[in-house]
């Protein structure tokens, strides 16, 4: 499988960029540091063994749509297609911080909604061959969907589709 992660140098998501290298699939990440980024593919080449070439990396940062369309294409490109893209890059806050500070507030909804949807759509757009497309569904599951489905998985939504 040709897996896009943004989000995938830390936490869950570096956890699950790990597992899909050393099962074989290819593996590109995107995120906002660049340093970040590649120490985590340096990672995750290690871990997938030798034969499974390089993890590529792209700059791309949620705050920042129009990030959004260059680091797909690039990932796009250094792994010859996409077939899921995966995001679990979002913006955090403690609830007391959410509850007293409404620009906090309103920026973690910019970013884990509706900025997250947007990369989703941005995605979905180069899933060409998809034949249906959840657009913002709950990451459920680690195996590749079946050969003629492609998704985009987000941590931040509620599992709803959209035909393609």
């Amino acid at each position: 499988m040709k897996a896009v992660l943004l989000g995938g140098t830390r936490g869950m998501g570096r956890a699950l960029a790990r597992l899909m290298a050393e099962r074989g699939d290819a593996v590109a990440l995107l995120g906002r540091r660049l340093d970040d980024l590649e120490k985590s593919a340096r990672d995750l080449e290690v871990r997938a063994g030798a034969g499974t070439g390089t993890v590529p990396v792209a700059t791309c940062d949620l705050e920042r749509p129009e990030t959004f369309a260059p680091a797909l294409e690039a990932a796009e490109k250094a792994l010859g297609g996409l077939d899921t893209v995966v995001v679990t890059a979002g913006a955090f806050a403690t609830q007391d911080r959410l509850e007293n500070d409404p620009e906090r507030a309103r920026e973690v909804l910019l970013v884990d909604f509706t900025n997250t949807i947007l990369f989703c759509e941005e995605a979905r757009r180069r899933l060409l061959a998809a034949v249906y497309l959840p657009t913002h569904a709950l990451l459920s599951r680690l195996y590749p969907p079946p050969s003629r489905t492609r998704s985009c998985a987000s941590r931040t939504a509620g599992a709803t589709g959209s035909r393609a």
